[in-house]
C-alpha cells in the first residue's frame, strides 16, 4: 500500500506513480489517498481515496486529523497490507498513530522527502522527531540528511536508508554545454516554496554573463509567488525570468 495525501502534480506523486505501475505487475497494489480528486498521473493497483481533504483552519485540522486516523484504522483493518509506504509529513504522522491501533499492523515506511533542519516549521520538526522513530523503516533522499538525523537527533542508524529520486533513462542522455549556446533557456519546476530554493536559483542566474542572453522559465505555483516575483524585480530581470503558473 502507499499512501500520500494528495495526488496532485508533484514529485512525491510522480514518484507513486512510477512505483505503483511497477510492483503492480507483481503484487496487489493499493494508492490510498485523503483527497484523490483529479489524479496528475497514472496509477497501477486500486485507488483508495478515503475522502478527508485538507482543511484551512487549526481547529478543522485537528479535527480533520482525528478523522484520517480513523479512516486509516478502518483501512488498515479491512486491507491487512504487509508494506505501507508513505509520503509526506500530512500521511506519515496519522499513518504511524493508526498502525498503534490494529491488531496486526503493517511494516511502516516513512519518507522525508526534503532537509528537515533547514526551512520547516517547529511543529513540523517536532513531528518528525517524535513520530518518525515509530516507525519501521524512514526512507530519505541524500546521505547528508541521513548522517544528520542520525548523529543530532538519535535515529536508528539501521532504520534509514538512502534512496534518490528515479530519473528516467532518457533525461541523461548528453547535452550541448550551457555556454556554449546562443539565447539558452533554463526550465525549472516545482512548487513555489521556500524549501524548493527558488530564491537561490534567481540569485544564481542574476550571476551569469549578460552575453549569453539567456532567459529563466519557473514552471509551478505556490505561497512564494509573490516574494519570487519582487525578488525578480528587485534584481532587474523581469525580462529574462518568466514565471507561467503550472500549466
Amino acid at each position: 500500500m502507499f499512501l500520500i495525501p494528495t495526488l496532485g502534480r508533484g514529485g512525491a506523486e510522480r514518484v507513486i506513480s512510477r512505483l505503483s505501475l511497477h510492483l503492480s505487475e507483481t503484487h496487489d497494489v493499493v494508492v490510498a489517498t485523503f483527497d484523490g480528486r483529479d489524479p496528475a498521473f497514472e496509477l497501477g493497483g486500486r485507488l483508495v481515496d478515503l475522502a478527508c481533504p485538507a482543511e484551512p483552519t487549526l481547529i478543522r485540522k485537528v479535527i480533520r486529523r482525528r478523522q484520517r486516523v480513523q479512516e486509516l484504522i478502518r483501512l488498515l483493518e479491512s486491507e491487512r497490507p504487509r508494506q505501507v509506504i508513505s509520503f509526506l509529513a500530512a500521511a506519515d504522522v496519522p499513518l504511524i498513530q493508526a498502525a498503534r491501533c490494529v491488531q496486526h499492523p503493517p511494516h511502516i515506511t516513512v519518507s522525508i522527502r526534503c532537509n528537515p533542519f533547514v526551512g520547516p516549521p517547529f511543529h513540523e520538526r517536532w513531528q518528525i522527531l517524535w513520530y518518525y522513530r515509530r516507525a519501521d523503516r524512514v526512507a530519505l533522499q541524500t546521505s547528508r540528511v541521513r548522517k544528520r538525523l542520525c548523529e543530532r537527533w538519535r535515529f536508528p542508524p539501521e532504520r534509514c536508508v538512502v534512496i534518490p529520486n528515479p530519473m528516467d533513462d532518457a533525461l541523461l542522455t548528453p547535452t550541448v554545454p550551457f555556454r556554449s549556446r546562443k539565447g539558452g533557456q533554463i526550465v525549472a519546476s516545482g512548487r513555489l516554496s521556500y524549501e524548493k530554493g527558488f530564491d537561490t536559483l534567481i540569485r544564481a542566474f542574476a550571476l551569469l554573463d549578460s552575453s549569453l542572453n539567456a532567459r529563466l522559465v519557473i514552471l509551478g505555483d505556490g505561497p512564494a509567488r509573490g516574494e519570487l516575483e519582487e525578488l525578480i524585480s528587485s534584481l532587474g530581470l523581469k525580462n529574462s525570468i518568466s514565471m507561467p503558473g503550472a500549466k
